[in-house]
């Protein structure tokens, strides 16, 4: 084959274009996300520490705080705020919880107090209600009769008149008598009461006589008559030889209506 029989076999090369490529996109950095559970849960958190103070409110709030957060946790948002909500939502919920107890405990002393005070007024009140009563008491007895000497009823068994002693230094001076008087006495209160023989004084006449410092057989015995209990016993004392205006004398003092003290005399006969 010549040369142009070549060349016309020859099969025509088939030229395939490239593909220029195309340049890509560098994307713009887009803000972040913090998630607007996490943003709550720190914003009401802060709230809560802030106003832990406001009884319940605080509480509720960091509850809240405390919930919100967890779940923002859970939805991977914000891990920060998240945190920071808990903890000042815990923190609220702490001050809370220790100013809603000393409210509570201020309140229930309060209560105690009023209580206190009431029962205090109450009390007051009784004891001068009481006090005016023995200002209205009946204060001279006769003889024979059973007397109310303030909380103690007092009654004369019997009278032995010009006693004798049996001894020489124990005589009574002249113009003068010893007198023993038997009593029984018994504490008419509700309480305990203290009753000695010196708390009973003769009026002779006018004249105020003390138990005398004498011994003598079955002598009253000072001290503490317990509510009802009775106690018996001889009292001697030194007066006018032959007086028959003598009376057993009960003296104490009381609060009036104007809050002073009040002297209160009571009397009973012998003869």
């Amino acid at each position: 084959m010549n040369e142009k029989e070549n060349k016309a076999t020859e099969q025509p090369q088939v030229i395939t274009p490239t593909t220029t490529p195309v340049p890509t996109q560098t994307p713009i950095n887009q803000p972040k996300s913090y998630g607007g559970l996490a943003i709550a849960g720190m914003i009401i958190g802060i709230a809560s520490a802030v106003l832990g103070w406001v009884p319940f409110l605080g509480f509720c709030l960091g509850a809240a705080a405390v919930i919100l957060s967890i779940v923002a946790l859970k939805k991977k948002q914000s891990k920060g705020m998240s945190i920071a909500g808990i903890i000042t939502g815990a923190v609220g919920i702490i001050w809370n919880a220790v100013v809603s107890m000393l409210l509570v405990i201020g309140m229930l002393s309060i209560a105690a107090v009023g209580t206190q005070i009431e029962d205090t007024y109450n009390t007051y009140n009784s004891y001068t209600d009481g006090q005016q009563t023995l200002i209205n008491a009946k204060k001279d007895f006769g003889k024979g009769e059973t007397a109310r000497f303030e909380y103690f009823d007092v009654k004369v068994n019997s009278i032995q008149r010009d006693y004798d002693t049996g001894k020489s230094y124990y005589k009574a001076d002249d113009g003068k008598e010893y007198i023993v008087v038997n009593v029984s006495v018994t504490n008419k209160s509700d309480d305990s009461e203290y009753f000695a023989a010196y708390d009973l004084d003769i009026n002779d006449g006018g004249l105020l006589v003390s138990h005398s410092y004498v011994s003598i057989d079955s002598e009253y015995d000072d001290g503490t008559l317990t509510a009802g209990a009775t106690e018996t016993g001889n009292i001697i004392y030194e007066v006018t030889a032959g007086s028959k205006d003598l009376k057993l004398q009960y003296e104490t003092y009381a609060l009036n209506e104007d809050y002073d003290s009040e002297k209160l005399t009571y009397t009973l006969d012998l003869y």
